[in-house]
């Protein structure tokens, strides 16, 4: 019988861990992540390209490539623990959880019309008649704002804009009412303004249908705004995570800080912006040894942050960071002159 719990968060994830490779040589790319997103809420998973966001997601929806594994943790949706390499979990992708990919693309079938995979989607997981699925199709195309939306069932991917085919992507995974929509960076492919569209749309129709959404990015400049919790990720671990005005204003590691100070600030002129030193560390030395993984790119770093590796611990007010020195500085920026 399934682990149920009463009033639980729309997902929970604990210690989730996730490898590649063969047996006794695999590269741990996702190394002990934790976090809740509540019934409703917005938690953004954030960092840079290599960080473990999107192997998390597809993790925790059975999407993890032929050579991943989950080699621990636990994952509820709704209170229920739920197996993602499972057979079970082809029924449950779109009526407990969906996805938005980054390439929208490469998601949608170049060969079938836009209606077809609508339909499709939602026949799939819901006993209704092709009339009343189309009919549902067409308020879905509405609903993320393609006008003319009967006649466009008829279009091909190819016909519509990379901005038209990311609202088709969402009506797809909000097709059939999830309690969690994971967006994959889904405004990477897009310009500046057709992103401010697509993550506000994202939200209105989240807030509309009642879903929780787990927001994937590396650019920690859209969360603000569009999510309550944020969730930093580097080398497979959390290094810090909180409430997002919390973290993005007085960020307590070292990481956030020099992810928030590479964003351009829109109010004045600066000569340069503050990169983060070195290179993001490679899947290979994932995992490996008792170092902290972001010790050779931290300005801040001492020899224990070679040996021992830092817990999760609280720096404030719902506000934990994993690192040595975080406790030494709440509430302030951390200095990385």
């Amino acid at each position: 019988m399934a682990d149920v719990e009463t009033n639980p968060p729309a997902l929970a994830v604990h210690d989730l861990r996730v490898g590649v490779g063969p047996s006794g040589r695999q590269s741990v790319v996702v190394d002990g992540v934790s976090f809740t997103v509540p019934a409703g809420g917005r938690l953004a998973l954030v960092g840079e390209s290599g960080s473990g966001k999107s192997m998390t997601a597809m993790a925790i929806a059975g999407l993890l490539p032929g050579r991943f594994r989950i080699l621990s943790g636990d994952i509820k949706l709704a209170g229920e623990t739920i197996d993602p390499m499972a057979r079970s979990m082809t029924r449950r992708r779109g009526r407990d959880v969906s996805v938005v990919f980054q390439d929208p693309m490469s998601a949608l079938n170049p060969v079938m019309t836009i209606g077809a995979q609508l339909i499709e989607a939602i026949r799939v997981d819901t006993a209704v008649s092709r009339k009343a699925a189309r009919k549902r199709a067409i308020e879905l195309l509405e609903e993320v704002q393609i006008a003319r939306a009967a006649e466009r069932l008829n279009a091909y991917p190819h016909e519509f804009s990379g901005g038209m085919r990311q609202r088709v992507m969402i009506a797809i995974a909000l097709a059939n009412r999830p309690r969690v929509l994971i967006a994959d960076e889904p405004t990477t492919a897009l310009d500046v303004t057709t992103q401010v569209q697509i993550l506000r749309l994202i939200d209105d129709l989240c807030r509309l249908e009642g879903a929780a959404l787990l927001l994937i990015t590396h650019d920690i400049g859209l969360v603000e705004g569009l999510c309550d919790d944020i969730c930093v990720l580097y080398g497979g671990r959390v290094m810090e995570r909180g409430p997002v005005a919390s973290v993005i204003s007085q960020p307590g590691h070292p990481y956030s800080n020099g992810l928030i100070s590479a964003i351009p600030p829109l109010d004045e002129d600066v000569p340069w912006l503050e990169p983060i030193a070195g290179e993001p560390a490679a899947a290979a030395h994932l995992g490996k040894g008792p170092a902290c993984p972001f010790a050779p790119r931290c300005p801040m770093v001492k020899q224990v942050c070679h040996t021992d590796r830092p817990d999760l611990q609280p720096i404030g007010p719902y506000v934990d960071a994993a690192c040595h020195f975080a406790s030494a500085q709440p509430g302030h920026r951390v200095n990385t002159s």
